[in-house]
């Protein structure tokens, strides 16, 4: 089975889109409004604009794996990310996965202000340099230093951040194989299914859950209780449907603003930036299938503040940002794949919520075209380098 369309994130933005409508469709809670007619006509004209996208991204970015290995900065880069991450312990005073208690109310934990969203960003962007040199060339020491790097995610309890690194870590590996055989679809499936479990697991754990949590919650409709999939997987199930849920309501109740200031900040501006500079830069108030679901799609805020002419303006400017990021580095770069590979998970993640705006999802990509551009520079210094490079 090729796999290059699952390197395109075109291609991803209509598969994962298409796969939240599809599983809204099944209606296992009662808190789902009906999709609407425009909302459908929207996604379809979407998806078709993608994909004839997509046909002129592959045209213009083969699908190549650049290999990277390990070198002497990696051991000091693990140490210096984790001194930075007991600073901010040390700072706030606890340390969040040691706090979690029956009796204790989640807290999100952040860290030094501003300098917490470089460190986590940056965590990510090293987690799937770390994982690409331990595909590019696999040794325990590559094993050791990718699983340590996953520790500080672990104690902050930040679900957020190991499903970003565990995304583009699969679409890194997705670009580092040719083909996709039967056996290796087994195996990417029950990995995903075990992943999807455990942030269920730990979403309950988050939550402080009882026994009636979910009908009370997530109101799960005739249909879901008939069938004999556990409830726990009631939790992924809403996280990945309620967002469209939430937007499906907004376009139902919500009259738009038509403020294009409002929109620049709230859905273009990356919010580190937004916050600091605009009184409004929190999220909008809007209508939500239910009070414990709050995310709510890329397109809630463009909705809210420009109507569906602030969806069409956001996704132009994706369509923008997936052209110009690859288009920035090489693809002999040994930073282009992991770029790619989180560029291709932010459009994923944008069935939740809008992850240009929300810097800590997006700005990894930052790093790695910070760190490509610098590598661009030897790359056109020397004609022959040192990477493994093959056309997949």
């Amino acid at each position: 089975m090729r796999l290059h369309f699952l390197k395109n994130p075109f291609y991803l933005y209509i598969i994962a889109f298409a796969t939240v409508i599809g599983l809204y469709l099944l209606r296992w809670s009662d808190l789902f409004p009906k999709l609407s007619t425009g909302l459908l006509l929207f996604f379809i004209l979407t998806f078709i604009f993608s994909l004839i996208c997509g046909k002129l991204f592959s045209y213009l970015r083969k699908p190549l794996f650049s290999a990277n290995f390990f070198n002497k900065n990696d051991p000091i880069i693990v140490f210096g990310i984790f001194f930075c991450y007991a600073l901010e312990f040390l700072y706030v005073g606890h340390v969040p996965l040691f706090t979690l208690s029956p009796s204790a109310k989640f807290m999100h934990f952040g860290g030094i202000p501003t300098f917490h969203v470089f460190l986590v960003t940056f965590t990510v962007f090293y987690s799937v340099v770390l994982f690409h040199k331990l595909i590019s060339c696999f040794s325990k020491k590559n094993l050791l230093y990718f699983f340590l790097i996953l520790i500080p995610p672990l104690l902050m309890v930040n679900r957020g951040m190991f499903i970003e690194i565990f995304f583009a870590a699969l679409i890194v590996y997705i670009f580092s194989i040719q083909r996709l055989f039967f056996k290796k679809i087994i195996y990417v499936s029950i990995i995903v299914i075990g992943v999807f479990y455990g942030f269920a697991l730990l979403g309950n754990a988050r939550l402080q859950s009882d026994t009636t949590f979910h009908d009370k919650i997530a109101v799960p409709s005739e249909r879901f209780k008939k069938n004999r999939i556990p409830d726990t997987f009631l939790w992924p199930y809403m996280y990945a449907t309620s967002p469209l849920g939430n937007l499906q309501k907004a376009i139902d109740v919500a009259k738009p603003a038509y403020d294009f200031k409002a929109f620049f900040f709230l859905c273009i501006c990356p919010d580190f930036i937004s916050k600091r500079i605009y009184q409004h830069s929190n999220k909008l108030i809007g209508p939500r299938i239910a009070v414990s679901f709050t995310v709510s799609t890329m397109y809630y805020n463009a909705y809210l503040t420009m109507g569906y002419v602030g969806m069409v303006l956001l996704f132009t400017y994706q369509i923008i940002l997936l052209f110009l990021i690859p288009l920035s580095l090489k693809t002999r770069n040994k930073y282009y794949v992991p770029v790619m590979s989180i560029t291709c998970v932010t459009v994923i993640l944008n069935t939740f919520t809008n992850m240009w705006f929300f810097s800590a999802i997006s700005f990894p990509i930052f790093w790695g075209i910070l760190a490509g551009l610098r590598e661009n520079k030897k790359i056109n210094r020397r004609k022959n380098d040192s990477y493994c490079v093959g056309q997949l």
